[in-house]
């Protein structure tokens, strides 16, 4: 499924994944001008590991022959959800001796790796998703070999690494590693000298993150503090919009989908009641607590740490099993579990911004040939407002317009190329003066067009690419 997601999830889930990555990657390579870029970029906010380690990728896949935007992507969509895959793995194979019951290994596994958005998660290349599954594996080697005597000092350097990396890719994770010092220290209460190796290896790994920002910047700057400053200070995040402490519970139940929402908060509420002293709640709650107490608010900013969420939910719903109403419960599961598979299969199988499938197939019918490329109400390269240049073909010219009026006006005059015209709805209800139009890419299905009940075509927001030929004349 990890293939099938990296193939068909085309585009990001979050404007930020694609903009402040792969088109900050794709400005450094000398493809892009810095007017077209976000603000984060002139106030110099984001750090840039990421992208350089995508820029770099980008000038291997051109060594090997491989330009094509869309071919990149999603081979980083996929090199992104094997190490996502991976780490999931041993997460289950670290906890899974935890468990009393069959069932609950088994819920485990599933939630996991097959929980509806999962394998959507697993290939984003998004700060998100690097930065919590780097954490994890972090965790994980720290959690493994922290009572080894052989390799422990080194696997805390690994590990101690692998969270300086997180927080290069996403500095929020820093709520993360609180709670999880605050365990180490007076839970686990690690050995000082093991302490101050992990602290030293982690601000390795954030030097390792400072000098990519000061050469990706071109000047010196230190990437934490600016994103502190504006964000925080300059209340620049809450220009996004605010919200309650609670909306992150509202936002859980809604996104996640009822009744699995109202389930895996259920079952987390008695894994953590049950698991009180566990690194995993004490990582969780910190995380949490710090994401409420900033006005603004979005799902995408706990994805870090859902697995380990995942792990929690899977032992409460082991402890409940093993009770005395266990058959009630199978029952309550199992028919949620189908809802589960429906929504597995779209999530999987639809792309993550449709608008990107569209400049997907202009890029691959413009391989060979030039066209030009007619919009009105919506600019063909433009996403939330901004320019997208990573995936904009060389071979295509586009103009937007406010009329039709202005279109004819146009297109009359410049048939050099063959002429696209990208209408916002499935049907296109303008004849041009001369020319004759013909639907040759949309989104949906050919045989859904077959169906127009109440002329809901005419209506709907699904994009429709048609070409504009000439009407030959005697």
């Amino acid at each position: 499924m990890t293939l099938a997601a990296a193939y068909f999830s085309i585009g990001s889930h979050h404007p930020d994944e694609h903009f402040q990555i792969l088109e900050f990657a794709w400005y450094h390579l000398g493809n892009s001008d810095a007017s077209t870029m976000p603000w984060e970029f002139h106030e110099k906010i984001r750090p840039t590991l990421q992208p350089v380690i995508c820029m770099f990728f980008m000038k291997v896949m051109a060594l090997i022959g491989v330009d094509n935007p869309f071919t990149i992507s999603f081979v980083l969509r996929l090199l992104t959800g094997i190490f996502s895959w991976v780490v999931s793995i041993l997460l289950i194979n670290l906890f899974i001796k935890d468990f009393k019951t069959q069932k609950g290994r088994i819920f485990l596994v599933v939630t996991t790796l097959f929980l509806w958005f999962v394998p959507y998660l697993h290939v984003r290349f998004s700060s998100e998703t690097l930065s919590g599954y780097t954490f994890i594996l972090g965790l994980l080697i720290l959690l493994k070999f922290i009572n080894s005597i052989d390799r422990k000092r080194f696997m805390i350097i690994i590990s101690g690494l692998m969270f300086g990396f997180s927080f290069d890719f996403r500095f929020q994770i820093g709520g993360a590693l609180l709670g999880l010092f605050i365990w180490l220290i007076f839970l686990k209460k690690i050995e000082l000298s093991n302490f101050l190796i992990l602290i030293f290896t982690l601000l390795i790994a954030v030097s390792i993150g400072v000098i990519s920002d000061i050469w990706f910047y071109g000047e010196w700057v230190f990437t934490p503090w600016n994103y502190l400053y504006f964000n925080l200070v300059l209340g620049k995040a809450s220009e996004f919009g605010t919200n309650p402490w609670w909306y992150y519970f509202y936002l859980f139940f809604i996104k996640v989908i009822p009744p699995i929402s109202i389930l895996l908060l259920l079952f987390f509420i008695m894994g953590a009641i049950r698991n009180k002293y566990s690194v995993l709640l004490w990582i969780i709650v910190p995380f949490f607590v710090i994401h409420m107490l900033i006005g603004h608010k979005e799902m995408r900013f706990l994805f870090p740490v859902f697995p380990l969420f995942v792990v929690l939910v899977s032992l409460g719903f082991d402890y409940l099993i093993s009770g005395m109403k266990r058959k009630g419960l199978l029952l309550v599961v199992y028919c949620t579990f189908g809802i589960n598979i429906c929504l597995f299969l779209f999530r999987t199988f639809i792309p993550a911004q449709i608008l990107f499938s569209y400049h997907r197939y202009l890029y691959q019918i413009a391989e060979d040939q030039n066209y030009l490329l007619i919009s009105i109400n919506q600019a063909p390269y433009d996403y939330v407002g901004l320019p997208v240049s990573f995936y904009r073909s060389p071979n295509i010219e586009t103009k937007h317009f406010e009329t039709y009026d202005q279109v004819e006006s146009y297109i009359e005059n410049h048939q050099d190329k063959p002429i696209l015209f990208l209408h916002t709805t499935q049907v296109l209800d303008y004849e041009f003066s001369g020319f004759k139009s013909k639907r040759i890419y949309t989104i949906l299905p050919e045989w859904i067009s077959k169906f127009n009940i109440n002329n809901w075509q005419s209506r709907s927001r699904i994009y429709s690419i048609y070409s504009l030929d000439k009407v030959k004349t005697l």
